[in-house]
């Protein structure tokens, strides 16, 4: 039930955009850019860490979401629990499902839709020698904000239906809290 009010709250604040020809050509290079990096990086050597945030860095967390720590946050949401991922196969599965959720995203008929909820459940941060990305995740609203250390840097999207199933998993094989809101 609770997921079904988040998904008609989100839909509600959707806002279609109609890309013009150019714009459209643009969006859809950055989305596969975005994709062959994600590809690139469940291949080569970096090491990933998977969190689990609160939704919302505009409040607490609820009592039963509390996080360990006092208030540790990633780019403003509260961490409810993280784990480093260590082995290969398992980087490779968690990085290739967001580059074919990023790829689903792709629009065929020429429009877009951008819903204005972000509710990031998920965070991804990824450190190869001195480079280190990180991801916010909000499959709700199928959009992903990264930062290139601590500067943001153009966001791009996912596609709801592919990608947040797999997080999930892991981080309950993994015993990390997910948020109840």
């Amino acid at each position: 039930m609770k997921t079904l009010l988040r998904l008609l709250l989100c839909l509600s604040f959707l806002a279609p955009l109609q890309a013009e020809d150019d714009s459209l050509k643009k969006l859809i290079e950055h989305l596969k850019k975005n994709a062959a990096q994600m590809e690139e990086m469940a291949a080569d050597e970096g090491t990933i860490e998977i969190l689990s945030l609160y939704p919302s860095a505009l409040s607490k967390p609820p009592a039963g979401d509390k996080p360990a720590d006092p208030q540790p946050k990633f780019h403003s949401y509260p961490i409810l629990g993280r784990t480093k991922v260590t082995d290969p196969k398992v980087k490779k599965e968690l990085l290739m499902e967001l580059a074919k959720s990023i790829r689903a995203s792709i629009p065929e008929d020429g429009g877009i839709s951008v819903a204005l909820c972000f509710n990031p459940r998920h965070g991804i941060i990824y450190t190869k020698g001195e480079k280190k990305l990180e991801f916010l995740i909000c499959f709700e609203c199928e959009q992903v904000h990264p930062y290139d250390g601590e500067k943001r840097v153009p966001g791009f999207a996912v596609k709801s239906t592919i990608g947040p199933e797999v997080f999930d998993a892991f981080l309950d094989k993994h015993h990390i809290k997910r948020s109840e809101l």
